[in-house]
């Protein structure tokens, strides 16, 4: 899950759309942004693949992780420690 950053005016819509909680213009304008800006389309494919990834541990659809993008950077580079080296 290597991507390039997102636009840093984003990261809390991308988080918001990763999570289906966002409505109107907002989801209108960031899903149209994601879908033309590459880092935002990266960072947007990796929120999703990690709250999938959170969600097959336990944690109900219901409840999301509103995390800063640092933490979800922390979060997806132990993913992929994890990845690597199975534990």
């Amino acid at each position: 899950m290597k991507s390039t950053k997102p636009c840093p005016h984003m990261t809390t819509l991308l988080s918001a759309l990763a999570d289906d909680s966002l409505q109107g213009i907002a989801r209108w304008y960031t899903q149209n942004h994601a879908q033309r800006c590459p880092g935002c389309g990266s960072a947007l494919s990796d929120l999703r693949t990690l709250r999938e990834r959170i969600r097959t541990l336990g944690v109900p659809a219901g409840e999301t992780l509103q995390l800063s993008a640092e933490h979800w950077e922390r979060l997806e580079a132990a993913w992929e420690e994890v990845d690597k080296t199975g534990t």
